[in-house]
């Protein structure tokens, strides 16, 4: 992680595809997940002095704050898991050979277990690709999709 970027001029729409996610997970009611408010959003950001790119700032104010039985069971990857993410994806880094080429501006925000990593560059835009790495599954990186299109997978 590194300094602040700047904030997009642009504002996208990603919140549909988050909601055909959790319409797809056969939740009950997927306007039942609570997002975070901008406030909350611009309190994290500071902390961790980072802006964060449209695509998981939409993320977080539909969902940001979803806690219950559905898509994301055994991962963090909400509001709250953020500060301790970054500090174990580092330490996670640091252990783990196939990752140290991908220092630099990243952002972890999804965990799954703690065996599955997801993280994108803060410098990569509004809509930024993400990387993944499944150590049960991967002996490499994988660039999987635009962070838009990792939720709805």
């Amino acid at each position: 992680m590194s300094e602040k970027n700047t904030k997009p001029d642009v504002q996208l729409d990603f919140t549909p595809k988050t909601r055909e996610m959790f319409a797809r997970c056969e939740i009950d009611d997927p306007d039942q997940a609570r997002g975070a408010t901008e406030a909350e959003i611009a309190d994290m950001e500071e902390l961790l002095h980072v802006t964060l790119p449209t695509a998981y700032r939409e993320f977080l104010l539909y969902a940001g704050m979803f806690e219950m039985d559905g898509p994301f069971v055994g991962s963090d990857c909400f509001l709250q898991h953020l500060p301790s993410l970054q500090a174990w994806f580092l330490e996670y880094m640091a252990g783990n050979p196939v990752l140290h080429n991908h220092e630099g501006n990243w952002f972890a925000f999804y965990c799954h277990q703690g065996y599955d990593w997801a993280w994108f560059y803060l410098d990569d835009g509004d809509n930024p690709t993400v990387y993944q790495y499944d150590e049960t599954m991967h002996s490499s990186v994988q660039k999987i999709a635009k962070l838009d299109d990792f939720f709805t997978k």
